[in-house]
């Protein structure tokens, strides 16, 4: 279980089941708790994310750090449940968040449904492999590298909102 506790701009991430790839590189570690900065988050705005991820701790982090800047966070993680949400979701979606890899749908075939519902979605690719060996990225999509710090996330959400 995932616990996000937030103290100013520093948000406290618990787990007892921390691993490398949650607690990489760019993120601080104690003990089973990674604190995060979240400095550069503060400026919030009504706009819906579609969070695309495999892995359920990252997915997880996602959704708490999008949710506490203020966005609406729909998250799908199944073929199944983009097409449920295809089908039923009638709101905009302002942004989808993609990992570029997963297994049962990869996040430039999920951008070209998700595009093909909402033509004014935003789209931003993230993966843990560099964007230049990455190929098919929609034109005018955003990259961001993994790891990244909830502050980098944050900006890049801005900046594709057109609040930089």
């Amino acid at each position: 279980m995932l616990a996000l506790t937030m103290h100013g701009t520093n948000a406290l991430l618990h787990n007892s089941r921390c691993n490398a790839r949650l607690c990489g590189r760019r993120i601080l570690r104690r003990r089973n708790c990674t604190l995060l900065s979240m400095n550069g988050s503060s400026q919030r705005g009504p706009a819906t994310i579609l969070l695309a991820e495999d892995e359920p701790l990252l997915r997880e982090l996602g959704e708490t750090i999008l949710r506490h800047a203020g966005y609406t966070v729909i998250s799908v993680h199944r073929r199944e449940e983009l097409d449920s949400l295809l089908k039923s979701h009638t709101n905009d979606i302002d942004v989808l968040l993609t990992d570029v890899v997963m297994p049962e749908i990869s996040g430039q075939e999920l951008a070209k449904q998700v595009r093909s519902r909402w033509p004014a979605v935003r789209i931003i690719y993230t993966s843990g492999y560099p964007s230049d060996e990455l190929k098919d990225m929609h034109r005018g999509a955003s990259f961001l590298q993994k790891p990244f710090t909830p502050a980098e996330l944050m900006q890049k959400i801005r900046e594709v909102l057109g609040n930089s």
